[in-house]
């Protein structure tokens, strides 16, 4: 039992990464970068949890500027596009065997033309299925920039979280400006 278990845990988070669409979550369209106009750069996320992996995630811009939408990319899923409605429903970021890993949604006060409150949800303990959520802010100014607590970022880092030397979830994301 102690073995299977430790297989189906490894097997959660170390697998090669399966997007699918998951049930409340949309992985987002297939995407073209030309196709889709301006974009620009928001956050750069990594984990520990699997190293080597960087995802991308990009405003996509309408002609006056405004939020249409997010791109979000990495090296396993090409590019995959969000527009706000999906957002607001609940965008899942990161898949890996069927285990949903991160989510992002967009809260009620949240628009294109002056952005607003995301939540993102992550997986914290794969073996309880619990998982825990952090706020962000999507703002304009100038720019579009993304902050936590009133202090912009530019990357963020889920740290993995270990019990008996099996990796089982992620702990809370570190935000930083690099």
């Amino acid at each position: 039992m102690k073995k299977f278990f430790a297989l189906l845990v490894v097997g959660l988070l170390s697998s090669p990464v399966d997007v699918r669409a998951a049930d409340p979550g949309d992985v987002g369209a297939p995407c073209k970068r030309a196709a889709l106009g301006k974009v620009q750069e928001l956050v750069t996320v990594t984990s520990d949890a699997r190293p080597g992996t960087v995802y991308q995630l990009d405003a996509i811009l309408d002609a006056k500027g405004d939020v249409s939408g997010l791109l979000y990319s990495g090296s396993y899923l090409g590019d995959r596009c969000f527009g706000t409605k999906d957002i607001k429903k609940q965008a899942l970021l990161v898949n890996v065997d069927g285990r949903d890993i991160v989510f992002l949604k967009a809260l009620s006060d949240f628009d294109g033309i002056r952005g607003g409150a995301l939540e993102l949800r992550y997986l914290f303990n794969g073996v309880t299925g619990s998982y825990r959520t952090s706020s962000i802010t999507l703002e304009r100014a100038g720019a579009w920039r993304v902050q936590k607590d009133s202090v912009p970022f530019n990357t963020m880092f889920f740290p993995k979280r270990v019990s008996l030397g099996i990796t089982i979830g992620v702990n809370a994301p570190q935000f930083s400006w690099r």
